[in-house]
């Protein structure tokens, strides 16, 4: 074992003053611990404490204050302690060479949470990307446009490895400034079925126009049997809708700007639908009969706050 310890601490236990092995005392100042450790144990409450250096079968145990810990893989993967658990190469959290810097595992409900607690609107938990195309860690060197920034992969396995399945990726999206200026771009991919390469299905450009590769797919809304009063057509339920008319109502116009097909099929009682807060020209169309049976699609634009429909007879 070779190791190298640096400290001035008050301990409650048994003071040492070798440079190669640390006792397991309650340190309470700042220390500084580097080198290779092969299979000895670090135990003690550390309340400002730096640790670093490469372990191999080692594990660090105990309560950190504002402490850093730097773990650098060995060939079995750096072991952590955490909560009085053992967390190593065989367990759930591990730094393994070659597929990771940072790897969680388990064999049920692995969960990686962030959480915050203030009294502020802005207190919240941050997950942050960060770029550089500096080639040493820390120097800043100004990114360009299509640069990835960061990475969200979902895989699965195949029964030998895993395969890509999802991804969103954000990039630069143009020229940045050397001031505040990162224009930036999320890409959506999923993998279509026979192949693990994840194609891009939407974007979302820096100017806020949203791409499709493909169409929609929309769930139409069920608005029932309307039989008096006023049926208000909401985006929020769906672009596409139907109701039974059923009795003497008002068709009112949305209350946001939007387009909304509606189906309106006649019951046995249907009733005469009259309209509200439209803007209509003399003849919007085919005429809403009250025949029992009878369908009709009504289509609605409300643009800028003024809105408008068109009625068709599907019969």
């Amino acid at each position: 074992m070779a190791l190298t310890v640096s400290h001035t601490f008050v301990s409650t236990g048994a003071q040492t003053t070798s440079t190669s092995l640390v006792s397991k005392n309650e340190w309470n100042a700042t220390h500084s611990v580097s080198g290779t450790v092969e299979a000895t144990d670090v135990n003690g409450t550390f309340s400002s404490t730096a640790i670093t250096g490469t372990f191999s079968t080692t594990t660090i145990v105990g309560t950190f204050g504002s402490s850093s810990i730097t773990l650098f893989p060995g060939t079995d993967g750096s072991v952590l302690y955490t909560t009085g658990t053992s967390v190593g190469a065989s367990s759930n959290l591990k730094f393994t060479p070659g597929t990771g810097d940072f790897t969680l595992q388990a064999l049920s409900g692995p969960q990686f949470n962030i959480a915050r607690f203030g009294n502020t609107a802005v207190a919240d938990g941050d997950w942050v990307f960060q770029k550089s195309r500096g080639t040493l860690v820390t120097s800043h060197v100004i990114v360009q446009t299509d640069d990835q920034l960061g990475t969200l992969r979902w895989q699965g396995s195949n029964g030998t490895a895993f395969q890509d399945a999802a991804s969103i990726i954000g990039y630069v999206d143009g020229a940045p400034g050397a001031g505040t200026d990162m224009p930036g771009r999320l890409v959506f991919n999923t993998s279509p079925d026979g192949t693990a390469a994840a194609i891009e299905r939407m974007r979302i450009a820096s100017d806020g126009l949203v791409t499709f590769s493909k169409g929609a797919t929309f769930t139409a809304y069920n608005g029932g049997t309307v039989s008096s009063g006023t049926y208000t057509p909401s985006v929020n339920n769906s672009n596409y809708q139907f109701y039974t008319n059923n009795g003497a109502h008002t068709l009112a116009a949305p209350t946001s700007d939007c387009a909304i097909d509606i189906l309106i099929t006649n019951g046995a009682s249907a009733g005469t639908i009259t309209s509200s807060g439209y803007t209509l020209p003399a003849s919007p169309g085919d005429a809403l009969t009250t025949t029992n049976g009878s369908k009709f699609m009504v289509s609605i634009r409300r643009v800028n706050s003024v809105a408008t429909y068109s009625v068709y007879a599907l019969q």
